[in-house]
């Protein structure tokens, strides 16, 4: 099948919504796809259905989340029977949330008789955050059936790559130079920003260079930044071990009023953060506004901070609770073996998902207890963190959003006789914020307002991502990261 049409039935997807079946660590999707879906036990069959004139089925099936996808090859096994024919390929998400298909199967022809058959696919594209293997399948009475376990993908990495720096800040022009120690390695495939190349290392040290010129900042507007993010790395061939470093560029006002606002943090000795919060923490890790922080901190103390990232995609605080009561037992969770090191600071950054407006099936407003639930569980997880910590606790209020896209993103989703949701609805995010105001003085935490100043911002679409107007696009990055440094450098550190 040829891409057009791929791209063509994925952007329809999109729209139309897809079913969900829960099938072990991945997530198998069909149904706005084409086809049907039976489960059993152990696995999951999908027919084809007529669509025009062709009969199809799309099945999606989520990659386990890593940070280095890139230089990884996965290994399905499927069952299949018909009178078509099998594609498979990788359905990919970037760093700036691009979406992509890449790294297509040759086709498979079906037979008759059920046959077991298997593809590996590399992910060869350098900028993946998130990865999902389409199998698509063709021709009247064509069945596929897949079980969890057939899906192979890589290990941890058992030797792994280390760079310095691991993050980079570039004013307006020029580029970087980034050393990666790979002990035992002589050469390393790496992406320098805009092209692959080969590198040579000697007792195991690779320095990597980056061109003048990635990273591009936005010229509609002068100094604006559209982009200004770029994903570099290196990885080895043999074994698939990568590392990968984010480049993200400042304009020259910028850079000045960072480095004015990082001068005037002075630490007296190390300092060790713990950042908590939902999915404006948790996405985009390696260049996100934790990132910024510890770069700009570390540029005028060297070696004197370090910071954690716990959060978590989705989190309120019933569930940070939850979470700190409990913690998840499995390993690659942010919160697991929370509590191995001290910390002198804790942010906690959350209210996104809390202050959601839901919808009934009659689209009517379902009256929330935000406030009543933030009274709740705040200080349950205030007294949780003191059992473990004496650090400085930091409240952080959640950011206004944009209440455009948000509208749009919840339209997309409406469907009669069903639910839906909202975010960012001032009547609710106004009273939920002073009320986090109001129990920070009164249990002994810092406040920070987000809010306030997120309100005044320019062009909401850049600052947020356009397509759920919730999550933050670089320039809301620097906005947190600014606010939160400007904060730490009125404190006595």
């Amino acid at each position: 099948m040829k891409k057009p049409f791929l791209l063509l039935l994925a952007a329809a997807a999109l729209l139309i919504g897809a079913a969900e079946i829960e099938l072990g660590p991945h997530q198998v999707i069909t149904r706005a796809w084409g086809g049907t879906m039976t489960k059993s036990a152990d696995a999951v069959e999908i027919k084809t259905t007529q669509i025009g004139k062709t009969f199809l089925a799309r099945v999606r099936r989520r990659l386990p989340r890593r940070l280095d996808l890139w230089g990884k090859t996965f290994t399905y096994t499927f069952r299949a029977c018909g009178k078509g024919k099998i594609n498979v390929s990788f359905y990919s998400v970037t760093s700036l949330y691009k979406e992509q298909f890449s790294a297509f199967s040759p086709s498979i022809k079906l037979a008759d008789g059920w046959q077991e058959h298997k593809v590996a696919l590399r992910t060869l594209n350098p900028d993946i955050n998130s990865a999902y293997l389409v199998v698509e399948l063709s021709g009247e009475g064509s069945f596929l059936r897949i079980a969890d376990e057939k899906l192979e993908a890589p290990g941890p990495d058992v030797s792994p790559i280390s760079a310095a720096p691991e993050f980079v800040m570039l004013p307006e022009k020029g580029g970087a130079k980034i050393t990666f120690s790979a002990p035992g390695r002589e050469q390393l495939s790496a992406f320098d920003g805009k092209k692959q190349l080969a590198l040579t290392g000697k007792d195991g040290v690779f320095t990597l260079e980056t061109p003048a010129d990635i990273a591009p900042l936005g010229k509609s507007i002068p100094g604006s930044v559209q982009e200004a993010v770029a994903k570099t790395g290196v990885w080895d061939e043999k074994s698939g071990t990568a590392k990968s470093v984010y480049v993200s560029r400042l304009s020259e006002l910028e850079w000045s009023r960072f480095s004015g606002i990082a001068s005037g943090i002075h630490l007296r000795g190390k300092l060790n953060a713990l950042f908590l919060g939902d999915s404006l923490s948790d996405f985009c890790r390696g260049f996100n506004f934790i990132d910024e922080i510890n770069f700009w901190i570390n540029k005028t103390n060297p070696g004197l901070f370090s910071c954690r990232n716990a959060g978590v995609a989705g989190f309120t605080f019933k569930q940070l609770h939850a979470g700190l009561v409990r913690p998840p037992a499995d390993a690659s969770s942010p919160l697991n073996d929370l509590w191995d090191r001290k910390y002198d600071l804790i942010f906690i950054f959350l209210g996104h998902n809390d202050t959601v407006q839901y919808f009934d099936k009659a689209w009517k407003p379902i009256p929330g207890r935000q406030v009543e639930t933030l009274e709740t569980y705040l200080p349950k997880v205030l007294t949780e963190i003191r059992k473990h910590s004496d650090a400085r606790i930091i409240l952080v209020s959640p950011a206004s959003m944009d209440q455009e896209n948000c509208r749009k993103f919840a339209e997309q989703r409406k469907r009669p006789g069903q639910s839906y949701y909202l975010f960012g609805m001032p009547e609710n995010l106004i009273p939920w914020c002073s009320a986090l105001k109001k129990l920070a003085e009164k249990h002994g935490a810092n406040f920070v307002d987000l809010y306030t100043p997120s309100l005044a911002l320019p062009e909401k679409g850049r600052v947020f991502t356009p397509i759920d107007g919730v999550h933050l696009m670089p320039r809301g990055q620097h906005f947190v990261a600014e606010t939160l440094l400007r904060h730490l450098a009125a404190m006595p550190l």
